[in-house]
Parts: structure tokens; sequence; C-alpha cells
């Protein structure tokens, strides 16, 4: 397993997994009130038995609901495991992995933003930046970064 790879896909897609969340916490909230009862007042015989469509819809929801906030909670893990990595890291690093993987911004822009004299001297950085959160992240295993890239 290439870990300098693994990290940087981490850190890639850190920034889309905030956005699910949002999107998640969104889907919950429509599950929620999109399945609560109407508030119209049945005067007949009201939808009972396992046969129902309402029966069914609600269980689907329930499902649905569940499965949603399993994943609500699975992202916000792995968004607080990142988040604590980050902040192991120095400040310098921390920085860089900020404007190259959630920024995105031009590496001209980066160089000005961290008083960088040069390209060579940046992509440096990151590659120490991404290694030392790859440590963090997987542990002994990703020591062995030398022939990483």
């Amino acid at each position: 397993m290439n870990y300098f790879k693994e990290a940087e896909y981490i850190l890639y897609n850190y920034s889309k997994l905030c956005i699910a969340l949002n999107n998640l916490k969104t889907r919950k909230s429509h599950l929620i009130w999109g399945s609560a009862p109407s508030g119209k007042i049945s005067t007949g015989a009201a939808c009972v038995g396992s046969g129902s469509n309402y029966s069914n819809n609600a269980e689907k929801d329930l499902t649905e609901l569940n499965q949603t906030m399993a994943n609500i909670l699975i992202t916000e893990n792995k968004i607080n495991e990142i988040d604590s990595l980050l902040c192991e890291l120095a400040c310098e690093e921390r920085a860089v992995i900020q404007l190259w993987y959630f920024e995105m911004i031009t590496k001209e822009n980066m160089l000005e933003k961290l008083n960088i004299g040069s390209l060579d001297s940046l992509y440096k950085k990151r590659k120490k930046a991404v290694g030392d959160f790859a440590i963090l992240y997987f542990g002994a295993v990703a020591l062995n970064l030398k022939t990483a890239e």
C-alpha cells in the first residue's frame, strides 16, 4: 500500500466529507418532517395491518432514517478523526495541507501566502506534511515514505 497516496486521497476528500455531512443532515430533516403525520383527521377506519401502504412507507422511512443517522455518525467520526490528526501537525504543515487539499488554490498563491521562495520548497513541504499526516493516520507502517510518490 502506498500510504502517501492513501493519505492524499483522505485529504482530497475531506471537503467532500463535510459537504456530505451537511447533505445527510438535510436528508435526515426531510425524512423526519416528510414522514410526520399530515395533521388530517380521519373520520373513517385507520389504515392498519402489515399489508397497508402506510405501514410499508413508514417502515421504509424508518429504515432510511436509521441508515441516514448511521451515515451521519460514521461521517462525523471520520471528520473528527481527520481534524484531530491535523491538530497534531505543525502549524506550517497544517497550512500547507489546508491550502493544497482543502482550498486548492494556485501554487503561486500558496508560495505567497506561506512565504515560500520556490515551487521546489513548496513541494518538499507538502510531501513532509502529507508524510507526517500518513504516519499519524496509519501508524508505523507508513514510516517507509521515502519512496512514496
